[in-house]
């Protein structure tokens, strides 16, 4: 897929087909990257009544609890509430979208770098990066502005990606580092240290304070920053994408599956119809009560035309209240899919399934799961990853859809954290999209 995107007052090329994620992988049955002396992330099925978690210890799906220190464990992203009193909360800041960007590779210097310094100190052994490093690998021209710098420091080693920081100090900013960022207007800052500060520097955060523009010292605090452990059951709590690996023996990370880039899709808003639904069935037979996400309710709300061949289809439940954000689908039977709507998905050729309600099917099924069987191309009651003919399918549950936007075509974007497991917290893009002639 390529693009022409104007920026400012030019007009570039883009292949979106290929873009290349600089996330390292969390793996949580092998090696990780740690800094702060954390512990390990970690996971583990969750247990509930009857049911065990885990497909490996006879349950009918894979149900992992997620346990991590998002500063410590892994690629994360953070906001100025990293040192505030008053919480604040990344994704809020986090721009949708693409930003213009370039890419520095550089040689941390060894302490005392001349002209530069650090606050406090640096020790002896210290690696800096300075701003006369980023000076020195600034590229002399670029077709825009950038808004977003990532910083590659040399030897650019595979050892970064399970590496224990606690170990060795890694290399870090200088304030005039940090003071050059600002000034070349870098609002998004992206580098391969677990720190743009020492980790043992008496709490200052300069370098942080600098790009944040936050006043040293402009809070008291018992600590010097915020860093909390999460933990999470990415199928029970929120928007999560999962993939085949929900269902089988052997593991499959779903951040592996999820495509990166953008996906031609369409979204539709339906109603559910009451159970029983005639022509269609559920495995097994739906309750009273139940309401069903049919093959006649999509065909029915499928626009007659679209620019191209979806391969993600958004699914939107009617009525469609904001109780949908904050909703406890433990008191009552959410809608679900019968076994014709997902058979039709199939032959439809969507690939990437987007839904807001919890599951696709209904939570208590006797184990079937047949709609994600039959969308996955696992045949019934199958463990076995290879037996699934669509192993590059995902399905994205529990997302809400606002009445803002229109039924039809759009691009989306399945942006996950490169976290280990059957499924992970995703934030799904829709970019609108307008035919314009060449």
């Amino acid at each position: 897929m390529n693009a022409r995107i104007e920026l400012g007052a030019r007009v570039l090329g883009i292949d979106l087909s290929h873009p290349v994620s600089v996330a390292v992988a969390l793996d949580f049955r092998g090696s990780q990257p740690r800094h702060f002396g954390a512990p390990r992330a970690s996971s583990r099925p969750f247990e509930a009544p009857g049911f065990l978690g885990s497909v490996e210890r006879g349950a009918s799906c894979n149900c992992e609890t997620l346990t991590l220190i998002p500063h410590c464990n892994g690629t994360h992203t953070e906001c100025v509430g990293h040192l505030t009193r008053e919480p604040l909360d990344a994704h809020r800041v986090i721009p949708a979208g693409l930003l213009p960007a370039v890419l520095l590779s550089v040689d941390a210097e060894p302490a005392p770098a001349e002209g530069e310094d650090t606050e406090p100190a640096p020790e002896r052994g210290d690696r800096l990066i300075t701003a006369r490093a980023l000076e020195g690998a600034w590229p002399a021209a670029t077709p825009f502005e950038p808004q977003a710098l990532l910083i590659r420091t040399l030897p650019n080693t595979a050892g970064k990606l399970t590496r224990d920081y606690s170990i060795e100090t890694p290399a870090y900013l200088t304030q005039q580092a940090a003071q050059l960022l600002v000034r070349r207007g870098i609002w998004h800052l992206i580098v391969d240290v677990p720190s743009i500060d020492r980790a043992h520097d008496e709490g200052r955060l300069t370098a942080h304070r600098i790009f944040f523009g936050l006043p040293r010292r402009s809070v008291e605090l018992a600590a010097s920053c915020n860093c909390e452990t999460l933990t999470l059951i990415p199928h029970c709590n929120g928007t999560h994408t999962e993939c085949v690996g929900h269902l089988t023996r052997e593991p499959l990370d779903a951040h592996r599956v999820i495509p990166a880039g953008l996906l031609p899709a369409v979204l539709l808003s339906v109603d559910a119809e009451p159970a029983p639904a005639e022509g269609e069935d559920t495995e097994p037979a739906p309750e009273r009560g139940d309401r069903l996400i049919t093959a006649r309710a999509l065909e029915g709300a499928w626009p007659a035309a679209a620019p191209f061949e979806p391969q993600a289809l958004l699914i939107r439940t009617l009525p469609n209240t904001a109780g949908k954000l904050t909703r406890d689908y433990s008191i009552e039977t959410p809608p679900y899919l019968t076994q014709q709507a997902a058979q039709l998905l199939v032959r439809r050729g969507i690939w990437h399934l987007i839904v807001d309600v919890p599951s696709i099917d209904r939570a208590h099924d006797e184990g079937r799961l047949t709609a994600h069987r039959i969308f996955f191309g696992l045949p019934r009651r199958s463990v076995e990853l290879a037996a699934a003919a669509r192993p590059e399918a995902t399905v994205t549950e529990l997302a809400y859809m606002a009445d803002e936007l229109a039924d039809g075509a759009y691009l989306v974007e399945l942006q996950a954290p490169a976290l280990g497991g059957d499924a992970v917290p995703s934030r799904p893009l829709l970019y609108r999209i307008s035919e314009r002639s060449s």
